[in-house]
């Protein structure tokens, strides 16, 4: 759930830096548009033969250059500053988009993991109550793996924990549940 509202605020990032980056586009039409008007005025201004003395004329095509180079300064400037925070920000996205990929392998990692160990579960617990059934007494074979911590062992009666000279043996060699119908087979004698 973490990981879904994580992946949901960076789409919202994504959606609005894409917006924000739509807008500085536009803006950056919208200067080439007044840029190419400019530069149809200085062609026209130009061409245009003028009752004004050539000295203002003069005066005035140079400023209009100036203000045209400076124009174009600026938007080269800003060019190269939108190009830049345009990468900064492809990249950001792209390690998001990466990590992101990386958060959802592992969350479908883990699903199946978690959906595995169920049916592991469920698995081990049909197989707990088929032994249970087989046996007809679900309580009895549970105490067949030995007495318990609450129960106290009576001397002489430890039923095939002990061998007859009283040191352990190995339960594997000496007992197998599925062998136990009911109670275990501890007649106080040793084998």
């Amino acid at each position: 759930e973490e990981m879904s509202n994580q992946v949901l605020q960076w789409q919202k990032q994504h959606q609005s830096d894409l917006k924000m980056l739509a807008a500085k586009e536009e803006q950056l039409r919208a200067f080439q548009e007044e840029m190419a008007t400019l530069k149809e005025n200085l062609l026209a201004d130009e061409k245009e033969p003028s009752s004004v003395p050539q000295r203002s004329v003069t005066k005035d095509t140079c400023r209009l250059r100036r203000e045209n180079d400076q124009i174009m300064s600026n938007m080269e400037q800003w060019a190269k500053e939108q190009k830049i925070a345009n990468e900064k920000l492809g990249n950001k996205l792209r390690e998001q988009v990466k990590y992101i990929a990386k958060l959802t392998g592992e969350k479908d990692h883990l699903h199946n993991v978690m959906v595995h160990l169920q049916q592991e579960n469920k698995k081990l617990k049909t197989e707990i109550e088929e032994k249970k059934l087989k046996t007809g007494h679900p309580r009895l074979y549970t105490k067949a793996l030995g007495p318990s911590k609450t129960e106290p062992i009576q001397k002489g009666k430890v039923c095939a924990t002990l061998g007859w000279r009283g040191t352990t043996q190995d339960m594997t060699q000496r007992m197998d549940i599925t062998k136990f119908v009911g109670i275990p087979h501890c007649s106080g004698s040793s084998y």
